[in-house]
């Protein structure tokens, strides 16, 4: 699981790439206070490879939202919100 958030301008406030597998991710960055939600993106991704059947779960919900794009061959969903 990845997570990067960016500002308006494209300043990034932060952006996590774990070594280590996990099941949740979270992020913070106090230089960025009161920051409003209208004006941030996100960008994330999960790695499904290990649990091909959550992977054909979620594809076959998610594949046509235009906020995920997929990695069919490796099973890895990206968003950006």
């Amino acid at each position: 699981m990845t997570l990067r958030l960016e500002d308006e301008e494209g300043n990034t406030i932060y952006d996590w790439k774990p070594q280590d597998k996990n099941w949740w991710c979270t992020g913070f960055n106090p230089e960025y206070q009161n920051e409003k939600a209208s004006n941030l993106t996100s960008y994330g991704s999960i790695d499904f490879s290990d649990h091909l059947d959550i992977w054909e779960a979620f594809y076959k919900k998610y594949h046509t939202s235009s906020m995920w794009t997929f990695d069919t061959e490796n099973h890895i969903a990206k968003y950006i919100w």
